[in-house]
């Protein structure tokens, strides 16, 4: 179904309009806070195909309903039973808590990821510490251009941000449409992609953007952690598995070589592919509002934060769902 088509059936009062770029859309008049019924569920699913970056305003939406709402597009990822929340004189950072903290060229606040009281399916995310809800992590690169689990053999399919308290100057997230840009690149190009393996790994300390920016005992602590989660191979171009278009599967977050080429070789190769991912022609930024819901198709869109200061608190629920093993085309 097209684009066009599908938004004709979304009866009045609810409309689709298109955003700042070709990839995003905003959706008015349903309220995800109620069962959307499958029929409309349907509908949005549709749209999905040909807007991967879906906005939802004036969505104030509690954790328990953020979940259901997620619930119509996939199945939640699971992140475990929480932890005991922190005694009174514990820090909130456990001893395993993975953070590779970098020491220079760098001046995002962290983000700290808790499980949400409503559902621990649901990350409530901020760049406060909280003592009221268990620590599940940190995110400490969330400024670099990344695919949500890409390191992994099943990266997430879908990821929906409900924006709780957003920043008041600044931090905005940009999204980059990873088809478009595939298919912008000259036909040799393409083929010549197509052929290649992404080494994809969550360690810091063995990703050549980064590792000179780790302190020595974040850098023993990565080498530690790269030796527990092995690196994942992934085609450099993968197939969508509900259009069959073409996706440019790397990040500099997380793609840190080539397969087959000596690693001068692949470095370049990246940096050029990095480099695109910038280009304007391929980006969406959202600058959030109070309530906001943003779901992007994982697979296709890559995305990062936009640096704002620590003390400019931002709180949001995240959601990921599961995906499956990325198919070369």
């Amino acid at each position: 179904m097209s684009a066009r088509a599908a938004a004709q059936r979304l009866a009045s009062p609810r409309t689709v309009s298109p955003l700042a770029h070709e990839s995003a859309a905003e959706i008015t008049g349903v309220d995800c806070s109620r069962p959307l019924g499958g029929e409309l569920a349907g509908e949005i699913g549709e749209l999905f195909l040909t807007y991967p970056i879906l906005v939802f305003r004036d969505q104030p939406l509690t954790g328990a309903q953020f979940a259901a709402f997620a619930e119509n597009f996939g199945e939640l990822e699971s992140f475990g039973d929480p932890p005991p929340l922190p005694k009174p004189d514990e820090s909130i950072l456990r001893p395993d808590t993975p953070f590779l903290p970098e020491r220079k060229g760098r001046t995002a606040p962290n983000f700290c990821v808790y499980y949400h009281p409503d559902d621990p399916r649901v990350q409530f995310i901020t760049n406060e510490e909280r003592r009221d809800m268990p620590l599940m992590g940190i995110q400490d690169n969330a400024e670099k251009w990344h695919s949500d689990a890409q390191y992994r053999l099943h990266p997430n399919k879908i990821t929906l941000l409900n924006t709780l308290i957003p920043p008041s100057s600044g931090g905005q997230t940009v999204y980059a449409d990873l088809t478009l840009l595939f298919e912008a690149l000259p036909q040799l190009t393409q083929n010549l992609l197509k052929a290649c393996r992404a080494v994809h790994q969550w360690s810091k300390s063995r990703n050549f953007l980064f590792v000179d920016l780790l302190d020595p005992a974040a850098r023993e602590e990565g080498d530690r952690i790269a030796a527990l989660v092995p690196s994942m191979r992934h085609p450099l171009v993968r197939r969508h598995p509900d259009t069959g278009r073409p996706i440019l599967f790397v990040s500099p977050r997380f793609t840190i070589a080539i397969d087959g080429l000596e690693s001068a070789a692949s470095e370049m190769l990246l940096r050029e592919l990095f480099a695109l991912m910038d280009d304007p022609r391929f980006v969406y930024s959202h600058s959030w509002r109070k309530n906001d819901i943003v779901m992007w198709d994982n697979r296709r869109i890559a995305h990062h934060g936009c640096e704002f200061p620590q003390t400019d608190i931002r709180h949001f629920n995240s959601i990921t769902l599961c995906g499956e093993q990325p198919l070369a085309m």
